[in-house]
């Protein structure tokens, strides 16, 4: 087999551990380009759902271009499993790599991964209550928070998204306990993943801090971390495994033989094929598992060989990456209940009621609504963002100091935040 040629690089940096690689900005641009690409793949998949007639109703009467489009949007599982990816690489790959040096710091730990998490969080709970509450009693003729909508009863396999706005179900999302124990709240099914993260979060730390720790208390620790695993029940263990992929890319070296475009061209085929064969991997949990591993191995093969390397076009792309990336994550905690809002406004407010039903995606005034919505969440999201990603830094750092045990003290192992 002869090998791709790599035609974006040019000489490696300088460095070798993964702290380094964090340091290069084409690995940088890469992340931030991943992270925000994902989020909107799984936004523009969650605004067709509603808005238009499913695939199977309109294959044979459309375009190649609309076929794409349904294509592309239908990856909103495979853009989840990119996200539990990431996370492990940049927060589990961090902490093992710190582990390995000897630097682990558990508050920080703790401090950096509540701050980021709950910043956000907690207020996205908040205005998910707030509108989905407004919209099941002054908007409900949509249909949208009782299901009559017909996009969401054939799309949405949920409760009604007005009973899941009980005093149980916000009390369980604001503990983490959403898909654990609880529903997502109201409208915002994609909350599920976040409490997964948490846990992913809390049982990794449990274990760095064993395999940081001295030998008396660390195979107690590490015992503590399984027990939990187990407890936290099947979904997570599987899920967690799909995390755990990339956190353990801090202890592989970089692939020189793999040129970079072989590596992105095999995710490209591994995740067009898996939505290719998604009647067939979706036919029982164990297909669907296998499945979820094999592209986040594939993605997690891309990551590794971009790690010391030096891409231009990607780092050409970098501040826009940047840009985006930073509000990527509000983006996905908030885009659901804005959505289904703000569609709910136009048919109920504006006249179009037309989407009460769905539209053909043909329709222009279909694809109008379809974009102007996509502009006005994003704005939100943005919006969103700045009264809370960016006030993360400061909730951190207040984090830190209340989980000292002492003045100076630094945990098992002293170390700094990335």
């Amino acid at each position: 087999m002869v090998a791709l040629p790599d035609p974006l690089a040019v000489a490696p940096p300088h460095g070798t551990t993964l702290a380094d690689d964090l340091r290069n900005p084409t690995l940088v641009s890469f992340l931030d380009m991943a992270r925000w690409v994902a989020a909107a793949v799984v936004f523009v998949s969650h605004l067709r759902g509603p808005l238009f007639l499913g695939y199977g109703d309109i294959a044979a009467e459309v375009g190649p271009g609309i076929k794409i489009w349904y294509f592309v949007t239908g990856l909103h599982a495979e853009a989840v499993i990119v996200f539990f990816v990431l996370s492990g690489f940049l927060v589990g790959g961090v902490a093992l790599g710190r582990v390995r040096t000897g630097r682990f710091d558990a508050p920080d730990y703790a401090a950096a991964r509540i701050a980021r998490l709950f910043v956000p969080f907690l207020p996205a709970v908040a205005l998910t209550l707030l509108l989905d509450s407004i919209g099941a009693h002054a908007l409900s003729a949509s249909g949208f928070w009782d299901h009559s909508h017909p996009m969401l009863a054939e799309k949405i396999a949920t409760a009604p998204f007005e009973t899941l706005l009980d005093l149980r179900t916000v009390l369980g999302n604001v503990a983490m306990l959403q898909t654990i124990v609880v529903e997502p709240i109201g409208s915002n099914q994609p909350l599920w993943t976040i409490s997964l993260e948490f846990w992913f979060y809390a049982v990794f730390g449990v274990l760095a801090l064993g395999l940081a720790t001295s030998a008396a208390p660390r195979w107690a620790l590490v015992a503590v971390s399984a027990v939990m695993a187990v407890v936290l029940g099947t979904v997570f263990l599987v899920y967690f495994a799909l995390w755990a992929i990339g956190a353990l890319l801090a202890l592989v070296g970089r692939p020189r033989r793999i040129p970079w475009l072989a590596a992105f061209l095999l995710f490209l085929g591994i995740v067009a094929a898996a939505r290719l064969f998604q009647s067939v991997t979706d036919a029982g949990e164990g297909l669907r598992t296998a499945k979820n591993i094999v592209v986040a191995l594939s993605f997690a093969l891309l990551l590794a060989c971009t790690r010391g390397r030096q891409l231009w076009l990607i780092e050409r792309f970098g501040p826009l990456n940047r840009w985006l990336a930073d509000f990527s994550y509000s983006l996905y905690l908030v885009h659901y209940p804005v959505m289904l809002f703000v569609l709910a406004i136009l048919s109920e407010v504006f006249g179009l009621t037309a989407i009460r039903n769905g539209y053909h995606p043909n329709d222009p005034q279909g694809l109008v609504v379809y974009a102007g919505v996509l502009v006005a969440v994003y704005a939100v999201a943005w919006g969103f963002a700045q009264m809370t990603e960016r006030r993360t830094a400061p909730v951190r750092a207040a984090l830190r100091k209340r989980l000292r045990f002492g003045k100076g003290h630094r945990g098992a192992v002293t170390g700094s935040e990335p």
